[in-house]
């Protein structure tokens, strides 16, 4: 029944981490939660005609994903990197504010252990000081009801705006 309600939510994780030797409470690095999240969508199917490709050490294979495009599925796409060792690199900061402007862009999650936030989108991308804006998915927020993204943006604290100042 939770799988039903909330496919991804963090009982779901709990239970397929545990085949892949995590417990409950222990650090999923980038590619662990990926292939949980994989596993998760193709056991549980919470949406159809719908499939998730997970792109491993930084290799995307096209082939793979056209097939499944031609089979008229949607397909995610998830690209576990390490874009710096302690922090983002300056050199990605550009690449990544180009991402933030594609519309089919879900966002960035990344942190280090046991600290990790979820960067779902951008304000003023092309300005000289734009704004990210991030959950941390160690607390609770109220749903964002259809799209009302704007109410959500407004309601944000500015403690969850995070200028590019942060990502260094």
């Amino acid at each position: 029944e939770q799988d039903e309600v909330a496919p991804f939510g963090i009982h779901s994780i709990a239970r397929v981490g545990v085949t892949h030797r995590r417990k409950p409470g222990d650090w999923y690095g980038p590619q662990a939660i990926c292939n949980v999240l994989h596993e998760l969508n193709k056991k549980v199917k919470p949406l159809p005609d719908f499939s998730m490709v997970v792109c491993i050490d930084g290799n995307v294979f096209l082939d793979k994903i056209y097939k499944k495009v031609q089979r008229g599925n949607g397909v995610y796409i998830v690209m576990p990197v390490r874009l710096g060792l302690n922090q983002v690199e300056p050199e990605y900061l550009d690449c990544l504010k180009m991402l933030f402007e594609l519309k089919s862009f879900c966002g960035v999650a990344g942190g280090q252990d046991y600290k990790a936030l979820y960067f779902p989108g951008m304000l003023n991308p092309r300005s000289r000081d734009p704004s990210l804006l991030y959950l941390d998915p160690h607390f609770v927020n109220v749903a964002v009801p259809g799209k009302r993204v704007n109410y959500w943006i407004d309601s944000l604290k500015s403690s969850e705006r995070a200028t590019a100042d942060h990502w260094l």
